[in-house]
C-alpha cells in the first residue's frame, strides 16, 4: 500500500478527453479503509492551485493517472484548504455532490449532527485470511535407456565318444579253425566322439514400458494470520469483545 501511495505523487493527471490537467500534489486516504480516496491536482501558474479529484473510476498507467472527469470540471471544483491533514465530513460530502458521486465504495458519511452528539463510537475490525493456491513445477526427469553388458554363463551337456575295447577269446581243441597259414592282415574301424559346439542366438525376453500417472496426496499448509480485536475500556473496566462473545 505504501508503494502504491508513493507511486501516485507527481503523476500526470489526464482527464476523460485525454487532456493534461496537472500533476498529483497530495494523496488523501480514507479514514476507515486506509486506501487512497482523493488526490489533489496542481493547476494554474506554477501549479500553485490545488483542486481535489476522487479516485473512484480512476486508473493509473505508468506515470499517468486517468480520471473520468473533464478538465474544466476539475479546475472548477470547490476550493478546499489543502494545508489541513484531512477533509472534514462537510468538505468531503460537498466534493462528492459536486462530482455527482455517491461514496458507494466507502462507508457512508456521518452528518454534522452525528459528529456533534458523539453518542456512537464505531470502528472497523479487520483480519487476515490465508489463501492457499497450487502451482505446477518440474519435479524431475525420468529416462528409459538400455545398454549391453557381458556375463559368463555355463551349462552342463552330456557328450559321447567311441573307445576301443579289446576282447580275447582262446581257441579250444576241436573248434574249427579258419586259415592256418601265416600272412599279414589289417582291419580298421572309425572312432567317433561328440564335441560341444557353442552358438548364440538373439531373442526378445522382456518389454519395459514407462509412463506417468497423477497421484493425489493431501498436505497440511500452515501459516500465521493476524486479526484485530476490540476491547472496551469503561472507567478502568476492560472488556474484550472476543471473550464476551464466547461467553
Amino acid at each position: 500500500m505504501q508503494t502504491e501511495i508513493r507511486s501516485l505523487f507527481g503523476c500526470d493527471v489526464i482527464d476523460a478527453d485525454g487532456r493534461h490537467v496537472g500533476k498529483v500534489g497530495q494523496v488523501f486516504l480514507s479514514d476507515r479503509t486506509g486506501e487512497p480516496e482523493w488526490v489533489t491536482v496542481r493547476t494554474g501558474m506554477f501549479g500553485m492551485k490545488q483542486t481535489f479529484v476522487p479516485l473512484i473510476g480512476a486508473r493509473r498507467s505508468g506515470d499517468e493517472l486517468r480520471v473520468p472527469f473533464g478538465k474544466e470540471t476539475i479546475k472548477d471544483a470547490p476550493n478546499v484548504d489543502v494545508d489541513d491533514d484531512r477533509l472534514t465530513l462537510e468538505e468531503e460530502a460537498g466534493l462528492y455532490r459536486y462530482y455527482g458521486l455517491r461514496p458507494s465504495g466507502v462507508p457512508s458519511q456521518r452528518t454534522p449532527g452525528d459528529a456533534e452528539t458523539g453518542d456512537d463510537l464505531d470502528m472497523t475490525r479487520s483480519e487476515e485470511r490465508m489463501r492457499v493456491r497450487k502451482e505446477t513445477r518440474e519435479a524431475g526427469h525420468v529416462r528409459l535407456r538400455k545398454y549391453v553388458e557381458t556375463e559368463q554363463v555355463q551349462e552342463e551337456i552330456p557328450l559321447e565318444h567311441d573307445e576301443v575295447v579289446i576282447e580275447r577269446e582262446p581257441i579250444s581243441e576241436g573248434m574249427p579253425l579258419g586259415g592256418g597259414e601265416f600272412e599279414d592282415d589289417e582291419e580298421s574301424i572309425t572312432l567317433y566322439e561328440e564335441r560341444p559346439v557353442v552358438g548364440k542366438e538373439t531373442r526378445p525376453v522382456e518389454r519395459v514400458r514407462v509412463h506417468k500417472e497423477r497421484v493425489r496426496e493431501d498436505e497440511t499448509v500452515r501459516g500465521d494470520v493476524r486479526r484485530e480485536r476490540f476491547e472496551v475500556d469503561s472507567e478502568g473496566t476492560v472488556v474484550d469483545e472476543e471473550d464476551e462473545r464466547r461467553s
